[in-house]
């Protein structure tokens, strides 16, 4: 079975590694609330510093 990056992803804010994305608000072949939004949220849980910045 093939895991998912977002299942490690504490591994990575432990390293303190800071993450920045780039999305748009309609994003219609990649949805925010299915990807990014969810990446970003366990992110910060687990410590880490996440950025989004919004394209209109």
């Amino acid at each position: 079975m093939k895991r998912n990056p977002i299942d490690d992803i504490a591994k990575i804010a432990k390293a303190k590694v800071p993450l920045f994305f780039v999305i748009h608000k309609d994003d219609m072949i990649v949805p925010n609330a299915e990807n990014s939004d969810v990446l970003v949220t366990k992110y910060r849980a687990a410590g880490g510093e996440a950025q989004v910045h919004v394209n209109r």
